[in-house]
């Protein structure tokens, strides 16, 4: 009997090992990204793969929490923060909610996300954005000093010269980071203060407006007419979708600026913002 119960916990344990590395996969090579970026290049890079079946990878190990995401970018020291990027290679047919969770993560410890496209292997391709924590979060991990470090770090910070003032923020990062804290009174207060509209990411490459599937040329008359472009989305849509929205919106802001013509600035809502953001925009 006490044979029988050992050769089935040795079953068991086989089953749920094989069940384990099945998990993973679609390899990370075999991801599908979405076409189109620009051509980039980069020194320093901390690499994050997302398969369609929402495994996450880093180089050859995968994460199993979202806190492994933050976490890694904040512990990557041997890159100067001046030359670090975080890019992303993620498959198109994933959803976009998952996306967001993995931006709301990133964006803790990284305000500047690459989006690649294209192929993974071969020439670098991408979009960059510009990433908002959700109500302003943000993490850091301190490291615990001995007494001897503390002294030395004393002794260096007196005898160099404090380093000058971070240069002010542009008037849409200022606006961005009053939207993304949730605060509805100072929300208020900015949304008076620029003109704005909202287009929504529909599933299979619909851009709406008001309800409406645009065209491109009308979305590039909402562009130039507004300060602030919200970008929301549907909750079947897919990264695919999100790329397309970012590649004809940053099309559009390029013409524009060659055209001398104003260009509205893009800011997405994420689907759990838009909750807090009801009544408001």
């Amino acid at each position: 009997m006490h044979n029988y119960i050992k050769r089935k916990r040795l079953l068991i344990l086989l089953i749920s090992v094989s069940i384990t590395m099945s998990g993973f996969g679609q390899p990370k090579t075999k991801i599908s990204l979405p076409k189109g970026g620009v051509e980039r290049s980069f020194y320093g890079t901390i690499d994050f793969y997302i398969t369609e079946n929402q495994e996450v990878f880093s180089e050859d190990k995968r994460l199993l929490r979202y806190d492994d995401i933050s976490n890694l970018i904040i512990m990557k020291n041997d890159i100067p923060l001046s030359e670090r990027r975080v890019l992303l290679y993620a498959d198109k047919n994933l959803s976009y909610s998952f996306i967001e969770k993995i931006k709301e993560e990133i964006a803790q410890v990284e305000k500047v996300l690459f989006l690649m496209t294209d192929s993974i292997a071969g020439t670098k391709k991408g979009y960059s954005i510009v990433l908002n924590s959700h109500l302003n979060r943000h993490k850091n991990i301190k490291t615990i000093l001995t007494l001897e470090q503390e002294i030395k770090n004393q002794e260096f910070n007196e005898s160099v010269l404090p380093p000058p003032f971070p240069p002010p923020n542009m008037w849409y990062h200022d606006f961005e980071d009053i939207i993304y804290s949730g605060k509805k009174e100072a929300i208020k207060k900015v949304l008076k203060e620029y003109s704005y509209d909202i287009i929504r990411v529909l599933p299979n490459k619909v851009l709406e407006h008001k309800e409406v599937a645009i065209s491109s040329e009308q979305l590039k008359r909402i562009i130039k007419d507004n300060d602030i472009l919200f970008l929301k989305f549907d909750d079947k849509s897919l990264y695919g979708d999100y790329i397309y929205a970012i590649q004809e919106i940053k099309k559009h802001q390029i013409k524009l600026k060659k055209e001398k013509e104003n260009r509205a600035y893009l800011v997405d809502i994420s689907l759990k913002l838009e909750k807090l953001l009801i009544g408001l925009i």
